[in-house]
């Protein structure tokens, strides 16, 4: 403990001295600072902490009176005790009445020291209880406010759970965060892309802020809120620490464009599946810094919020597909209707009169067109049947792609012929160039190398590939102006083996077939690019439309593509411009001539590995299980990430191959289960991330997710061994 610090009025050197030895009783280290007149003693109160005030009643220029008052006004905390020899038994009342604590009289300074130390205990007392009631009173306020804000947050979250509009839900969510927390910044944006770039989608600035209000310029994903996002947790800093944050990037700084920050609170909004989509920036608190408890209250209303935004786009999706449902169903009732009309009417009119062999033929001939064109519809209708069921098959067998392609344009020439649209056929050989280094892109000849034709084998259904390359065609003549063009081009990708002399080969890498059908038509608009191959949709659904169709060849073209491993994708500039459409297949692997390679390749065997497949198409599922036990592996395969966790959890498997697009949940929920999984066990398993999505960013996220590889597809059989025997530690025999 500090010595006590104590102020003594008095102009008796000797009678000062008296009391200075009777206070060391008790207190033998107590510090005494003697002053003798009105301004020595206001220049001690202004410049020291004192524990106990001494005083005498009578002094030349001043009295003991007046220094009471002084200190009853300015430090009313501090017991005053009057030492005096001249203090009656009615003066000692009054002093007491105005605010001394006590007295003392010179002729009895024994009682000075016990006096003195219970007013010093006393006034220690007081000022203790007095902290504590102050220490109560203000957790009883912030009790208080915490309760108003649960009040207010159950407020928020009944009105935010009963908006079924984003938009209203975001300026809500953002005008709540800011009334609850108490700041005068509130900013919510949605994650955009893979980089964390965020749009901003609400904000609510105080009338501190007002002339920020319309501040729209869109983060791209290098600042320090790009944390939030990626790591899916709270971030809670002061100006200081913000501004030397490494990751910090100047947000704010710029007093002109930017609203300036003071200290910052950010938590991400998650969806319900674990998804980052956005997140919730406070800043410049009304009073101090932010805490645990504003964390907290934020924290909460971010979930109401995610659950809120997740429920709005719910909403949104079941209204289009309601509306794509209702206006499928009133396309599908004119499509099935407009045959039967002509042929209905040339059957009765053939039955009830006779007509010219002229007329009879146009009759019999519009019947045949109309009811193929029927035909064709209840086709598409019951392979989208089967495609939702899961039950559409292949009959799978070796078949060349040239002559799959031949047959499609020779089926679509005279659709072609009629709107005068010449059929440019290309054919590419791989590594072909002209003088000046260009692709020598020749005209399809029937009588073509027998070498170069010969490459283009693959296993597939011959009847389903040549509805892949019809329904494409087709779609580039119906959309393709009279005089228009068609250009389809059938290209070998075959990525180079590196050879070594003297040494065993490196094994066949996969080939490709790429099948590229251009047009000169209408084209396709940008918003509507990403729903191209949707079930039901249509760029055009007005009952004005020009062209005919339910909308379902493109959907089903994209099904059967990817029942043969391959992939599909379309690409326009926007209307008027034209459309391309690309399709990639898997070709068999054709051994090179043992003299050209100088030994065989080596085998993989696989014996003894067990492997769990996930994938939520059948075929593909099948397909993946059939390859790796060719090569002798033991596989169970799972249409789920609920089915390959069970799976993992009873078959312990020595690797995992699983696609990443599934319903539900995806391929990263099920990586990040059973890692979490393997942290009760010993060992990590193998992960092979098996998809479509084959863009460099898909790779790195699939390796940051947890796959050691990342293989897209279509995949070759003896890649795909390949792969796994190297993540089991089998290396090829050979």
């Amino acid at each position: 403990m500090q010595p006590l610090h104590i102020l003594l009025l008095e102009d008796s050197s000797l009678d000062a001295e008296l009391i200075q030895a009777h206070l060391r009783v008790s207190w033998s280290d107590c510090k005494l600072t003697r002053v003798e007149n009105r301004a020595d003693f206001l220049a001690a109160l202004e410049s020291h902490t004192f524990d106990l005030i001494l005083s005498d009643y009578l002094l030349p220029t001043f009295d003991g009176l007046a220094a009471l008052k002084i200190v009853c006004d300015r430090h009313p905390e501090i017991p005053f005790i009057f030492v005096s020899a001249n203090l009656g038994e009615e003066v000692a009342i009054e002093t007491l009445r105005n605010g001394a604590t006590d007295y003392v009289l010179k002729q009895r300074l024994e009682r000075l020291a016990p006096v003195a130390e219970r007013a010093v205990r006393e006034a220690r007392e007081r000022i203790e209880r007095k902290w504590i009631e102050q220490e109560r009173a203000q957790l009883l306020t912030r009790q208080r406010q915490y309760t108003s804000r649960l009040r207010k947050l159950a407020k928020a979250s009944i009105a935010i759970n009963s908006l079924l509009s984003i938009d209203q839900t975001l300026k809500l969510i953002t005008e709540q965060a800011r009334e609850i927390i108490e700041v005068h910044q509130s900013v919510t944006s949605m994650t955009t892309d893979g980089n964390w770039a965020q749009a901003i989608s609400a904000t609510s600035l105080s009338e501190k802020y007002a002339k920020w209000r319309n501040y729209k310029e869109l983060p791209d994903g290098s600042g320090i809120y790009s944390l939030v996002c990626r790591m899916n947790r709270p971030m809670r800093m002061t100006q200081a620490e913000l501004e030397s944050h490494p990751a910090w990037r100047g947000f704010g700084r710029e007093m002109d464009h930017h609203p300036p920050m003071r200290g910052w609170l950010a938590v991400p909004l998650i969806s319900r599946q674990g998804n980052n989509i956005g997140l919730i920036q406070l800043s410049d608190k009304y009073e101090g810094e932010f805490t645990e408890e504003d964390e907290a209250i934020l924290v909460q209303l971010a979930q109401v919020a995610a659950a809120a935004i997740d429920n709005a786009r719910l909403y949104l999706h079941s209204q289009e597909t309601n509306r794509i449902k209702d206006e499928f169903l009133a396309t599908l009732s004119h499509e099935l209707r407009s045959p039967l009309n002509p042929i209905l009417g040339w059957s009765r009119l053939l039955q009830t009169k006779r007509f010219d062999e002229t007329t009879l033929t146009r009759a019999l001939q519009t019947i045949e067109r109309n009811a193929k064109l029927q035909t064709h519809l209840i086709e598409d209708l019951l392979d989208i049947s089967r495609i939702i069921q899961g039950k559409l098959a292949l009959k799978v067998s070796s078949v060349n792609l040239v002559a799959i392609v031949e047959a499609a344009i020779d089926t679509m020439r005279p659709a072609a012929d009629a709107k005068s649209i010449p059929l440019k056929v290309l054919l590419a050989e791989p590594g072909a160039t002209s003088s000046n280094g260009a692709i020598v892109e020749p005209e399809w000849k029937v009588d073509a190398d027998p070498t170069l034709l010969a490459r283009f084998q693959t296993m597939g259904d011959p009847n389903r590939l040549q509805q892949i390359i019809w329904n494409l065609l087709s779609n580039a003549i119906k959309f393709t102006p009279q005089g228009g063009q068609v250009e389809i081009r059938l290209s070998l990708i075959e990525p180079e083996a590196t050879l070594t002399a003297g040494m065993s080969k490196t094994p066949i890498q996969a080939r490709y077939a790429e099948i590229a059908i251009s047009d000169t038509g209408k084209g396709i608009k940008p918003d509507f690019l990403p729903h191209i191959f949707d079930y039901f949709r249509q760029a055009d659904a007005s009952i004005t439309r020009v062209y005919g169709g339910l909308g379902l060849g493109l959907a089903i073209v994209r099904h059967l593509t990817e029942l043969h491993g391959g992939t599909i994708c379309a690409e326009s500039f926007g209307e008027g411009q034209g459309a391309t459409f690309t399709v990639r297949l898997p070709l068999l692997v054709s051994q090179p001539d043992s003299k050209e390679l100088g030994s065989s390749t080596p085998a993989i065997d696989l014996k003894g590995i067990q492997a769990v497949v996930v994938d939520d198409e059948v075929d593909t599922r099948e397909i993946i299980t059939l390859i790796l036990e060719g090569y002798g592996t033991r596989v169970i395969s799972a249409a789920s990430v609920s089915e390959a966790l069970e799976a993992v959890e009873q078959f312990i498997p020595d690797v995992l191959v699983s696609d990443i697009g599934m319903p539900l949940e995806d391929g990263y929920t099920l990586i990040r289960k059973v890692r979490e999984l393997e942290l009760d066990r010993d060992g990590m398993i193998p992960a092979i991330a098996l998809t479509a999505y084959a863009r460099p960013e898909d790779q790195h996220q699939a390796v940051a997710a947890g796959f050691q590889l990342h293989l897209p597809k279509p995949v070759e059989p003896e890649k795909l061994a390949k792969a796994v025997a190297e993540l089991v530690g089998r290396a090829p025999v050979g």
